[in-house]
């Protein structure tokens, strides 16, 4: 008879994927956007021996080698992927790039508020908007001074030495660090107008259903004195977070408008402590849990009225 050996024979099979790819390259340094049509990336992964496959803005992913790279490309937000591919065909998760390319600058901004031209008031306000959808900041210059960081709207006070013309400007700037041709205007103010006074102020520790006084500094910018004949406060809409909100308060206004009127004297301020010069703000004591305005933090907003 004849015997028959018997071999036999083993395999492992290979289901690991490799780790997902690392990507390194320009971009890095500019996650928001890029002032190129072009972009290199370069890729490696941990695991020896592997191939890659690439794709772009959801392309079909095919082979390729780093480093990878693309030219013309279009205005706007691109995304690059790269995949990992082992000896048995074992695919890595993607590792994703997505950025931004901004060869355009942003358009120029619009006024939507100027002071007259000419003016009788020192103080002056600014407002703007831009059409670009990528504005990082907004930066403005004062008198032809240096751009500085801003926002809109802006108010400040002119000096009132000579009826010279003043200027402002405003530029925008978006996330590749472009610039749009800066907006800007002039106008004449007359010599001595009067500028706005200011009013600040706060207070704290507030008790349920007790009035306190909000001790309010009244400055005058101006070279001669001003008559304060009325203010007015309000508690913002927004008070505070988490359910504060403006009908929590109350507030008992100044008497400013009544009897006789506060003298704030020339480049000088006056600080109003005792009712009822002063205003006073409560929190109300509601039928619900007051707790939600501990620890808050809010706004009142302010007008009033003054004559020379």
């Amino acid at each position: 008879s004849t015997t028959t050996a018997a071999t036999a024979y083993s395999c492992t099979l290979e289901q690991t994927p490799p780790p997902t790819p690392a990507v390194l390259g320009t971009l890095v340094l500019a996650p928001f956007a890029f002032p190129s049509k072009s972009a290199s990336f370069y890729f490696s992964d941990d695991e020896a021996g592997v191939s890659f496959l690439c794709s772009l803005d959801g392309s079909t992913f095919a082979a390729c080698s780093s480093p990878k790279s693309y030219s013309g490309l279009s205005q706007g937000s691109h995304t690059f992927r790269v995949e990992a591919v082992d000896a048995a065909g074992n695919v890595s998760a993607p590792r994703s790039w997505t950025w931004t390319v901004d060869t355009v600058d942003p358009a120029r901004p619009v006024f939507t508020q100027t002071p007259p031209n000419p003016s009788s008031t020192a103080t002056s306000t600014f407002a703007w908007t831009d059409s670009s959808p990528d504005v990082a900041l907004y930066l403005c210059s004062k008198e032809n001074g240096t751009f500085l960081p801003c926002s809109s709207p802006l108010t400040y006070a002119v000096q009132t030495t000579s009826s010279g013309q003043h200027q402002f400007a405003v530029m925008a700037v978006d996330w590749a660090g472009r610039t749009s041709p800066a907006a800007s205007y002039t106008w004449k103010v007359g010599a001595g107008s009067p500028q706005d006074f200011t009013i600040s102020g706060s207070v704290t520790n507030l008790q349920l259903g007790v009035p306190k006084v909000v001790p309010v500094t009244l400055t005058n910018p101006n070279n001669l004195p001003i008559y304060v004949t009325s203010l007015t406060f309000a508690v913002s809409t927004n008070a505070g977070s988490g359910g504060c909100a403006a009908s929590n308060f109350s507030v008992t206004q100044s008497d400013a408008s009544a009897g006789t009127p506060i003298t704030v004297p020339a480049n000088g301020s006056v600080t109003l402590t005792t009712a009822p010069r002063a205003p006073r703000l409560t929190l109300l004591n509601l039928p619900v849990n007051q707790d939600v305005c501990k620890n808050k933090s809010f706004a009142l907003s302010h007008t009033g009225s003054a004559h020379s």
